[in-house]
């Protein structure tokens, strides 16, 4: 994804705190002591959360569109956690790669930063670890949204199922490749994590719903509907699939987020994509705050169902 006011999703009782805590398997405050963050966030900006209204303060935040009300931080409120208790490293422009390494983020516009590996930070005492990482690998999102925009002067919509609509580095073939890169690579991440908090709970965050099926409207008019069940296919359907077989292959769990976002599409009434224009409260084809409470919500409602390690 590209680098980018919702009430926080709190518990209302002192028990539902405890016993969140317990599951994540978090010490009391009167035996606490310098450790490891207790929930640790990876991942693009689809989790960093991108806009204006709500950018973080730090050079950090700010290059990295990392918003001070993104899904990370509404968890550990929900759960009760301290914010000293999160390590939200989160950013906009992120691979899985950059799990592993140095981040260069942030503009001209923004200002750069030398953003540290996701993997920072988790340690033995860690209890929960979300990783929303995929969607930038191989550039497969800015390609598809750069290379399926209606062309001028020709009636053909591009990027549609025919694979002759769409040029080469978007063949089936090249995203089919993308796509296995993406499991491999996300599932390579489960296992460094477990190899650093082998009690910790790790959960593989799914992508949103961005389009309905064969419709465009104003917010998105530079594509075709045409096209825009293409993209659809790939950018949701098969992008999580590939999420969700790395979980599978690793053994995470998976947070499944078509359900929650389908009829909170771009076009739709209550949307919880923006469109291609930014605005304060969203960049340009990333989620409005909305798609974040929601994603917190799930997350929260997985950790107290069942306090077990998968």
């Amino acid at each position: 994804m590209l680098n980018r006011t919702r009430p926080p999703l709190l518990l209302r009782c002192g028990a539902a705190v405890s016993a969140a805590a317990l599951a994540l398997g978090v010490a009391s405050p009167a035996h606490a002591r310098p450790a490891a963050p207790a929930y640790v966030a990876l991942g693009d900006s689809y989790s960093s959360l991108p806009a204006d209204a709500t950018a973080g303060p730090s050079q950090e935040e700010r290059s990295c569109g990392r918003s001070t009300r993104n899904y990370p931080k509404l968890v550990a409120d929900a759960l009760g956690l301290p914010r000293t208790s999160l390590r939200d490293n989160t950013c906009g422009g992120a691979d899985s790669g950059d799990a592993f390494a140095v981040q260069r983020a942030g503009s001209a516009k923004l200002g750069h930063f030398d953003a540290p590996p996701q993997l920072s930070g988790i340690g033995a005492e860690t209890r929960l670890v979300t990783i929303s990482l995929g969607g930038n690998d191989g550039d497969l999102y800015s390609n598809i949204l750069e290379a399926c925009a209606k062309r001028p002067g020709t009636r053909a919509a591009p990027c549609t199922s025919d694979g002759a609509s769409r040029p080469a580095h978007l063949s089936d073939g090249a995203v089919s490749a993308v796509l296995q890169r993406i499991t491999a690579a996300d599932a390579r991440i489960v296992r460094a994590v477990r190899a650093r908090a082998p009690r910790a709970r790790i959960m593989l965050v799914g992508y949103p719903v961005l389009f309905e099926p064969g419709r465009s409207c104003g917010a998105i008019s530079a594509y075709a509907p045409a096209s825009v069940d293409w993209m659809r296919s790939v950018l949701t359907e098969r992008l999580n699939r590939a999420v969700h077989r790395a979980a599978q292959r690793a053994g995470a769990e998976f947070v499944d987020m078509e359900p929650a976002s389908r009829g909170h599409e771009v076009c739709g009434a209550r949307p919880w994509i923006n469109g291609l224009t930014e605005t304060p409260r969203a960049a340009a084809m990333h989620p409005f705050p909305e798609e974040g409470v929601a994603v917190a919500a799930e997350i929260t409602r997985a950790v107290r169902t069942s306090g077990s390690r998968p």
